[in-house]
């Protein structure tokens, strides 16, 4: 697992090279995120992993260790 800068994040994202996924729960998500951010909160991902693009890294984020 690698971890970026903001710079390179915005860098490869504005390059389409990642997917910038955003784990949260959608009421945080909604009330602030990072530009082009695609939301699938933790507890539905699972179910929507084969919805993810194969061809782009993906980046997530999310509030802490736990979440």
């Amino acid at each position: 697992m690698d971890n970026l800068s903001l710079p390179d994040l915005k860098m490869k994202m504005d390059k389409g090279e990642v997917l910038l996924l955003d784990v949260r729960p959608k009421e945080e998500y909604a009330e602030a995120h990072i530009p082009g951010a695609v939301s699938i909160p933790m507890e539905e991902l699972e179910e929507k992993l084969a919805e993810l693009p194969s061809n782009h890294d993906v980046v997530d984020y999310c509030r802490g260790p736990t979440a």
